[in-house]
């Protein structure tokens, strides 16, 4: 394990690697049963392998991007136009709250194949306008989505779909879905009230379409989203989850944040600090914490100062967090964001998605430290 030991320690340590993390939570919920079948090897070849197409294919997105990782995952699309219209008229007759509007997302054409007119009451735009502003991600002058959040979103999107196509997990029609919140702009609304405000929170809820309720092992074509907008409700950064109906939940959310972690490439031994970083301010308590974190899980005791706290946040977590910021919130050199605290590096770190660590992921970044 090619990682940097803490120096002046009763026993030396090194922490996992980000693609030893990944192979081990793999094997931990294929050992449980939740991978549909698929040998173990066989289903650890197929994430490691695209891992790199993943990335690859966030950096280059284009309209249609999607179906390529699904491609890349070998999952065949299903659909059903009499599922869609049935549930088009569902919705239209049911209920709905006053902030809320629906549309029905064609995976794999990568865009909106119907959106309610209801849109016009709720964001104060049409469906079309919503529909152009919605695909042009690159062109922050155009798109609807709020600068600090639209490439989070895209990332997070992408991580889902690579998720929904693998051969593994199983998926409840209209049941289990991906929420995820973020904001949007308020440029482009016809409603003064809204206009006025910096931006309004969205959550957005995604139920996969298939031609019933029965658990199905793959990808469908369509995903169904209930959009509920909160105007006054701040948030600072993305987030997202996977809800399901049964225990698989926990290991899918934890797959979705190793691979987002992969993808950012900051290693686990100073994401744990960050995270101790969020709970306490001052040095002693953070490499106090660690300790006893390793100690707990391990048997293992370290001696860790807070000098070393110190200079391991000034002089390599800031600036691995605030290059990989750069990179993932796509700026360039005259708008890059400058990292001057251990306070900013962990609001980046939460905005990045690296923050908080499921409780899962945590206990094995803790359960992998090995003695060197």
């Amino acid at each position: 394990m090619a990682v940097k030991n803490f120096e002046q320690t009763r026993e030396k340590v090194a922490f996992p690697l980000l693609r030893e993390l990944l192979v081990g939570l793999i094997r931990k919920f294929h050992t449980l049963g939740y991978c549909g079948g698929v040998p173990l090897e066989e289903l650890t070849n197929l994430i490691l392998s695209q891992t790199e197409y993943l990335k690859i294919s966030i950096f280059n997105y284009k309209e249609g991007g999607i179906d390529e990782v699904i491609k890349e995952s070998k999952c065949d699309l299903s659909s059903s136009i009499d599922s869609l219209q049935a549930i088009i008229q569902r919705s239209k007759e049911s209920w709905q709250s006053p902030n809320e509007f629906f549309l029905l997302f064609d995976i794999a054409k990568g865009k909106e194949a119907y959106i309610d007119e209801k849109i016009n009451e709720v964001l104060g735009i049409s469906p079309d306008e919503f529909k152009v502003a919605s695909l042009d991600l690159h062109n922050p002058s155009s798109s609807i989505y709020y600068e600090e959040d639209v490439y989070h979103v895209l990332r997070f999107a992408m991580i889902s779909y690579f998720i929904l196509a693998l051969p593994c997990f199983k998926w409840s029609s209209q049941s289990d879905h991906t929420l995820v919140r973020f904001r949007l702009k308020t440029n482009k609304s016809r409603i003064e009230a809204v206009q006025k405000l910096p931006y309004i929170t969205v959550e957005k809820r995604c139920y996969l379409v298939y031609d019933n309720v029965n658990h199905r092992i793959g990808m469908p074509q369509y995903h169904f989203d209930i959009f509920s907008v909160y105007p006054h409700l701040p948030i600072n950064y993305v987030t997202t989850t996977f809800v399901t109906k049964d225990n698989q939940g926990e290991y899918i959310n934890s797959l979705a944040y190793v691979l987002n972690m992969v993808l950012i490439g900051i290693p686990p031994k100073y994401v744990l600090l960050l995270d101790e970083r969020q709970r306490h301010d001052r040095n002693k308590m953070v490499a106090k914490s660690l300790c006893n974190a390793i100690l707990h899980r391990t048997g293992k005791q370290i001696e860790l100062d807070e000098h070393q706290v110190a200079d391991c946040f000034a002089k390599t977590i800031r600036q691995r967090v605030e290059d990989a910021f750069n990179t993932w919130d796509f700026r360039s050199l005259r708008n890059r964001v400058i990292i001057n605290s251990d306070t900013e590096s962990v609001l980046y770190a939460k905005k990045l998605g690296l923050l908080p660590i499921p409780a899962l992921v945590k206990d094995m970044l803790y359960e992998m430290v090995i003695s060197v």
